[in-house]
């Protein structure tokens, strides 16, 4: 059987996404290791879940504050990544390269919230002879490439 914070973190998991669950009373009768569920939500990069997830739920207010302050650093990120990959999208288009954005850029797109599906890379495809103008292009814009595949 999975660890109590693990099932409470579900169970909060699923209030994000099913707005009408109502989280069971049982996983959170005892005293709560709000730290230990954090560490936990932290661990599996979904930390930005526990304020939206735990509005209802009598959490005390330093905890809260910890839970917002990690789901406005998600909302931010996500901000950021969304802005940058969208001007450099429209740099490819301008130059008349042809992309396709895959996995987490759609996926993200299917969470309740777009910002809670942080992304730390962006995967692009380009066509084989657009690469190397395509890499110019994030280098113009100050990125630096540290890996570089032609395949995924």
């Amino acid at each position: 059987m999975l660890e109590l914070e693990y099932r409470q973190l579900l169970s909060i998991l699923r209030k994000v996404i099913e707005d009408d669950y109502q989280i069971p009373a049982e996983l959170f009768a005892e005293e709560v290791n709000w730290k230990r569920l954090y560490e936990h939500a932290v661990m599996h990069d979904l930390a930005g879940w526990l304020y939206p997830g735990t509005k209802e739920l009598a959490v005390p207010e330093n905890v809260t504050q910890i839970y917002k302050t990690a789901y406005l650093k998600s909302v931010r990120k996500e901000a950021i990544v969304h802005v940058e990959l969208t001007a450099y999208m429209q740099e490819l288009e301008k130059n008349g390269i042809a992309y396709a954005p895959l996995k987490g850029w759609f996926l993200k797109e299917l969470y309740p919230s777009p910002e809670l599906r942080t992304m730390t890379d962006v995967d692009l495809l380009v066509k084989a002879e657009d690469f190397e103008a395509a890499c110019k292009l994030l280098e113009s814009r100050d990125f630096v490439l540290d890996t570089v595949t032609t395949y995924h």
